[in-house]
């Protein structure tokens, strides 16, 4: 079994320009017999190609010669061929091309999963505030309360400021814890959407490029 491989044209190897220029880039329907399929052509042409018609049969224009054949199926086959390799050189193209966008689905998809990451470490960093806020508010409450215990209506001192300040920190402090819980659940929320962003948009774009690249025949490298 050899091995050896014949280029489709010598020019086309050598990289030269068609000698024929644009004379084939046209439709099959314009070629000589261009109203006949390939297999029709090829047909007629095998069982033609060395008959004779008669003279009378020529000039009538009732019979066609095998030199009509063989100019047809010259053109057909040099069509065809400039056909085939405009078809490779579109497939490639396409496959390229959505071999990259794949690509850079692969690094948005890699550049999500590391934002999803950075928001489940602020989760976590958020939940150990809320935690320490959490304790700061109870010794503040026992605090208030243990002072308020010690009050009585006629006193004066430094101990009604130091209720005032301790009041004033508890509310700070309860509104801080607020915003923090508000905070914690909007990073939660960016979380959730960040990974589900991430698995719908995959699942879409595979889908769109596993029927794109079967169409073109193309498998992923």
């Amino acid at each position: 079994m050899t091995t050896q491989q014949t280029p489709s044209a010598e020019w086309r190897a050598a990289g030269e320009p068609d000698p024929h220029g644009d004379r084939y880039d046209c439709e099959r329907a314009a070629l000589a017999m261009g109203n006949l399929t390939d297999d029709v052509l090829a047909n007629e042409a095998f069982l033609n190609y060395n008959a004779r018609p008669p003279l009378q049969d020529l000039l009538s224009g009732s019979a066609i010669p095998p030199i009509a054949w063989m100019t047809a199926v010259k053109d057909r086959i040099r069509w065809l061929s400039r056909a085939l390799e405009k078809a490779k050189t579109e497939r490639n193209d396409a496959a390229r091309g959505f071999i990259e966008l794949l690509n850079e689905a692969r690094t948005q998809s890699s550049q999500n999963m590391e934002t999803a990451l950075m928001w489940q470490r602020k989760c976590y960093e958020a939940e150990s505030q809320r935690d320490a806020h959490c304790a700061n508010f109870l010794k503040l409450n026992h605090d208030v309360n243990e002072v308020i215990g010690l009050l009585t209506p006629d006193d004066d001192g430094p101990v009604v400021p130091r209720v005032k300040r301790l009041a004033d920190e508890h509310i700070a402090l309860e509104d801080s814890l607020i915003h923090l819980s508000n905070d914690l659940r909007w990073a939660i929320r960016r979380l959730y959407n960040s990974i589900n962003f991430t698995i719908d948009d995959r699942r879409d774009l595979a889908r769109q490029l596993e029927g794109t690249l079967s169409r073109y025949g193309v498998q992923e490298p």
